[in-house]
């Protein structure tokens, strides 16, 4: 996961663009939140309650993507 917020951190910086990503575990959830712009809740972890707690509790804004 260090090497993945070390891209997303480069990318952003290099490129001047919004970065998003996925994030399925609420251990990602904080870590990403630093690098990322967006965070993506994949649609199938929706139903998991705590996920999508930990999502709010960030701050961030959600997408609530559907493959």
């Amino acid at each position: 996961m260090d090497e993945g917020l070390r891209i997303f951190k480069t990318v952003k910086a290099e490129f001047n663009i919004p970065v998003m990503a996925d994030v399925h575990e609420i251990h990602q959830a904080a870590a990403l939140a630093e690098m990322v712009d967006v965070l993506q809740l994949p649609a199938f972890l929706a139903t998991q309650t705590d996920l999508v707690v930990a999502l709010a509790k960030i701050g961030k804004s959600v997408d609530v993507r559907k493959p």
